[in-house]
């Protein structure tokens, strides 16, 4: 299967935009995927960013 990546945001003053795919799995959001994947990082962190 051949996925179009394009970025979903757009470039502003140069400067692309970070972004992450969530890749397949049991998380229901993104959210879900940070806190299992970094424990030791609060959600409130990740909220925040």
């Amino acid at each position: 299967m051949k996925r179009d990546l394009k970025t979903p945001l757009p470039i502003r003053d140069g400067v692309s935009p970070s972004y992450l795919w969530l890749q397949g799995g049991p998380w229901p959001d993104m959210l879900a995927f940070l806190a299992q994947q970094f424990p030791h990082i609060e959600p409130a962190i990740w909220i925040d960013r």
